[in-house]
């Protein structure tokens, strides 16, 4: 008798994904004690979260020139919104163009932004370039 040979599977491992600010403001999923039932879980950044241009966030991103708060939409929205400046209504009208970021992911990508984190609702700042420094925009009126 000849002996046989036991076939064995190899296992590959998976890459595991880098986190996006997509993937940090999804759902997570937890189990119940039992473990019969998964639940969603809102995953809420520790400082809250902003609203971005598009053109603000990811690889090719335009420098952050034009920053207001408005009063927060849910208890996870921090009431920032990040803005190079130049968008239209139109571009900001469309959902895909406004991004949900972690506050700490925008301070991350500009530093300058984390002191303006405690104004009050209602604050609205600009600079000419992401050298300049900061001005106050008085009466600022987001609807007008």
């Amino acid at each position: 008798m000849g002996a046989t040979k036991k076939k064995t599977k190899t296992k590959t491992k998976r890459a595991t994904p880098k986190a996006t600010p997509r993937s940090t403001a999804k759902a997570a999923a937890t189990r119940t004690k039992k473990g019969a039932a998964a639940e969603a879980v809102l995953a809420v950044p520790p400082n809250g979260a902003a609203l971005c241009s598009s053109r603000v966030v990811g690889p090719k991103r335009k420098d952050i020139l034009f920053a207001y708060r408005q009063e927060p939409d849910n208890d996870a929205d921090s009431g920032w919104r990040f803005l190079h400046g130049d968008e239209s209504e139109t571009f900001l009208g469309d959902p895909k163009n406004c991004l949900v970021c972690p506050l700490d992911l925008v301070f991350a990508m500009d530093g300058t932004l984390e002191p303006l984190a405690k104004k009050r609702v209602g604050s609205a700042y600009k600079r000419e370039s992401v050298d300049a420094r900061w001005e106050k925009i008085a009466d600022y009126d987001p609807d007008a």
